[in-house]
């Protein structure tokens, strides 16, 4: 018998959605996707949903937030899940035996990719949520686009949202 509650099948859901998103735009999925928990580790190109936290509610309360008096919430009510995707960045390279930085429009194009990507994210976890693929959560929030600063030939980021586990 498995323990891990819906906030499994949740984070599993919500990276078949976004796969799903980028396949339907035909846009490249990186070949690294797998649900983990806690802090991505940057190893190269990837695709990842990570369960951050999870929330309990007081009785009263509505919106998934971290409970005050945990004795009065008996079950966790949503999960905060971390969807991330890496892409390389533009390289520096060497011409007639200099090294050239990238081009301003190697790194505005990369910059514009990363974006598109967070989009691309947004939209397969809206549609995943409205074909009712998280369950019967009753919440479903994003909070934030966070970038990874370019480093070690990557860039990306990813984006934090809320969803409830149970109506």
């Amino acid at each position: 018998m498995a323990l891990a509650d819906p906030a499994a099948d949740i984070a599993e859901s919500a990276l078949a959605a976004v796969v799903g998103e980028f396949t339907t735009r035909g846009v490249a999925v990186p070949a690294l996707q797998y649900v983990t928990v806690g802090e991505l580790v940057p190893d190269g190109e990837l695709l990842v949903v990570s369960v951050q936290r999870m929330h309990g509610v007081q009785a009263t309360g509505g919106f998934p937030s971290e409970a005050v008096e945990p004795l009065r919430c008996l079950q966790w009510r949503a999960v905060q899940l971390s969807v991330a995707i890496q892409r390389c960045a533009p390289e520096p390279k060497v011409v007639r035996g200099q090294v050239e930085a990238p081009s301003n429009t190697d790194q505005t194009t990369a910059a514009r990719r990363a974006l598109d990507d967070a989009e691309i994210v947004r939209l397969g976890l809206v549609r995943a949520y409205r074909a009712g693929d998280f369950g019967e959560g009753d919440v479903f929030a994003f909070e934030d686009w966070l970038p990874y600063p370019v480093a070690g030939g990557l860039i990306g980021g990813r984006l934090n949202v809320r969803i409830g586990l149970t109506g």
